[in-house]
């Protein structure tokens, strides 16, 4: 399996994300952050074209490195979901179930150690989802300084470079700083805008003009 530090330009992990039409809203906001990983991550109700079934994204499972299943209580009745699951077990590909307190695992998932999906703590569920990203994705070994970053477009004007946010620190000491208040922070090494993440959830807090600061 891919690292998930390997240098820009080479194969990111790829990461889909199957989950009931319902949920997609839930699904975007939890995995936003995610996006700014070096992660290929694909939305099942994202991929889907208008007048094209959904059972097209099986090529697509089949060539990821990993299957994140959210099961909310709909997610879990989902025949899409379900089938999705078969897809990836008769593939081989690895399954981290994303489970509500309401729903019971069975079939394919039963014994899998899933992540608990806590719609009244987002940032709980969304530090638990990208812990175990990190868990499954990984190169072995200790975590070295650039194992994983954040990597976005810079949004100040004129520029058109990319902000990069190394995250060295273990999960852990992610979620210790978010509660004394330290935050992620880089600059763009073009333009000097500095940049702001909360460390439990990876989000991006606040953006700063170099005149600012």
């Amino acid at each position: 399996m891919l690292g998930a530090g390997e240098p820009p330009g080479m194969t990111e992990p790829r990461v889909f994300v199957s989950h009931a039409t319902a949920d997609l809203d839930v699904v975007k906001d939890l995995f936003d952050s995610v996006r700014n990983l070096p992660v290929s991550l694909a939305l099942a109700g994202e991929q889907v074209e208008p007048g094209r079934a959904r059972r097209a994204l099986e090529g697509q499972l089949r060539n990821s490195d990993l299957l994140v299943s959210v099961l909310t209580e709909v997610g879990a009745a989902d025949p899409w979901v379900n089938q999705e699951l078969g897809y990836a077990v008769a593939a081989g590909v690895p399954i981290v179930p994303l489970v509500d307190e309401r729903t019971t695992v069975r079939g394919y998932l039963e014994g899998t150690e899933a992540v608990a999906y806590d719609a009244a703590n987002p940032d709980v569920t969304a530090f638990n989802l990208i812990s175990r990203l990190r868990s499954e994705l990984e190169p072995l070994g200790s975590i070295a300084g650039a194992d994983w970053y954040l990597c976005l477009p810079c949004a100040s004007e004129s520029c058109s470079d990319t902000v990069e946010c190394e995250i060295a620190d273990h999960q852990t000491d992610l979620w210790q700083r978010a509660e004394s208040g330290d935050v992620l922070r880089t600059e763009c090494e073009t333009c000097g805008a500095g940049y702001a993440f909360d460390p439990a959830t990876l989000a991006f807090l606040e953006r700063t003009e170099p005149d600012d600061e």
